[in-house]
């Protein structure tokens, strides 16, 4: 795995469908998956142009919960608990 910083490149606000535009234009031939939790694809009529996102990518929605395969874990923790850490 390798992290690039090509959201913070683009500038401006970061969206999951400008990003996916993005590495669409720059891969082309790549076919994209991306990964959402059960609750946060309940969410979806938020996102920003969600339609224009199941164009782009595959999605794989994965249950979250107790009868999830995943740890139960937020991505709000882990951002509070990394924040917390930086300022120590």
């Amino acid at each position: 795995v390798k992290v690039k910083d090509w959201e913070k490149r683009l500038g401006g606000v970061s969206t999951t469908i400008r990003l996916l535009r993005f590495l669409k234009a720059k891969y082309p031939k790549t076919v994209f998956s991306l990964a959402l939790g059960s609750d946060a694809y309940a969410e979806r009529h938020l996102w920003k142009d969600f339609a224009g996102i199941e164009k782009i990518v595959r999605l794989i929605v994965f249950p979250r919960g107790a009868k999830s395969p995943i740890p139960n874990v937020s991505s709000t923790a882990i951002r509070a608990l990394q924040a917390r850490k930086r300022l120590q």
